[in-house]
């Protein structure tokens, strides 16, 4: 089966306490990991 490329675009603001969680959900894909990139941003959060 072919699996295109695909990107994982997460903003976050004052994510601390949730994107530990949402960096393993995407880490336990099934998808193959040579096929998708993962985006994180944060923009000017007042958390760590």
């Amino acid at each position: 089966m072919h699996h295109p490329f695909v990107s994982i675009i997460v903003p976050v603001y004052n994510g601390e306490k949730t994107i530990a969680e949402c960096i393993e959900s995407l880490l336990a894909q099934d998808y193959p990991k040579d096929r998708y990139e993962s985006i994180i941003f944060d923009n000017n959060s007042s958390d760590r």
